[in-house]
């Protein structure tokens, strides 16, 4: 994935064009290269989107159906899996 745009500033048009740029990899790109570190500032496996969605700027559901309406459910299940389980760990350390 590639670098997000203005991340420093996140608001909500910059996080829509930047889902919008990266949709395309939510499927299986995603889940075959998330797991793995590439490097110091190699972060082009992961979405980058957390400034959006810390921020509520990006609503986790925004992101799952973004990637829903490019690779269906069985090839984006990774990425909502993920998206998933931020949302309940996230919960639970509240």
């Amino acid at each position: 994935m590639s670098a997000p745009i203005n991340a420093r500033i996140p608001t909500r048009r910059t996080g829509l064009e930047y889902l919008e740029q990266i949709r395309g990899k939510l499927g299986q790109q995603y889940a075959a290269k998330r797991n793995f570190d590439y490097g110091a500032g190699q972060h082009n496996s992961v979405t980058n989107l957390s400034p959006w969605i810390r921020h509520r700027l990006l609503l986790e559901e925004e992101a799952v159906k973004a990637a829903l309406s490019v690779h269906g459910y069985s090839r984006a299940e990774k990425f909502i899996q993920e998206v998933f389980w931020r949302t309940y760990w996230k919960g639970w350390l509240e």
